[in-house]
């Protein structure tokens, strides 16, 4: 690892917990403070921040990022790709490198995976007046596995993000939707059928 990839490794473990304290505290003066639409659109610039810090990761944080770096600009490149049973996973990765590149990638993994698990976390508390603060809770706690899905497991990560929302609909007994969802985890990664 060089000593600027070591640098960057340095503050992106500094500088995502106070991230999260900061949001927490805005979270907070916007409940009591500011109209409930405020707090919809700060959770949504939370989520877009917090992917733009997942997407401008060096290459050396987590065991993965050079894999998937790897595949996304020799395997997922080539003419003759031959697409796996993995299709959406694989079509994201095209759709990014006609949109700008690899930060474009895991930009796009990390905010669906983050918007996904909000979705699931304000669908389940529907009525919950503390709902975006149980959603920063319940995103650092699961933080403990959520996080380093977004540097090292990106397709598990996503698939299983994407799978809470098959789940909401599962819990709503919305069967149509459900298996919708589980289809499209089920293409990004095979292993959400277990």
């Amino acid at each position: 690892m060089s000593a600027s990839e070591y640098l960057l490794t340095i503050i992106f473990a500094i500088y995502t917990p106070i991230f999260f304290l900061v949001f927490l505290s805005l979270l907070d003066y916007s409940k009591y403070y500011l109209k409930y639409k405020t707090e919809r659109i700060l959770l949504i610039l939370y989520i877009l921040s917090l992917s733009l810090i997942f997407s401008l990761r060096p290459l050396a944080l987590g065991m993965d990022t050079q894999n998937y770096f790897d595949l996304y600009f020799y395997q997922y490149s080539t003419p003759d790709f031959k697409l796996s049973s993995e299709l959406l996973f694989h079509l994201l990765a095209r759709v990014s490198q006609i949109m700008g590149g690899f930060e474009v990638f895991l930009f796009l993994i990390s905010f669906i995976s983050m918007y996904s698990l909000y979705y699931f976390s304000r669908r389940v508390l529907e009525g919950d007046k503390f709902h975006s603060i149980s959603f920063i809770l319940f995103f650092m706690i699961s933080g403990i596995s959520f996080i380093p899905m977004q540097i090292n497991t990106l397709k598990v990560g996503l698939a299983i993000s994407i799978m809470l929302v098959g789940l909401h609909y599962l819990l709503k007994n919305k069967m149509k939707f459900f298996y919708l969802i589980s289809i499209i985890a089920f293409l990004i990664h095979n292993s959400i059928i277990v």
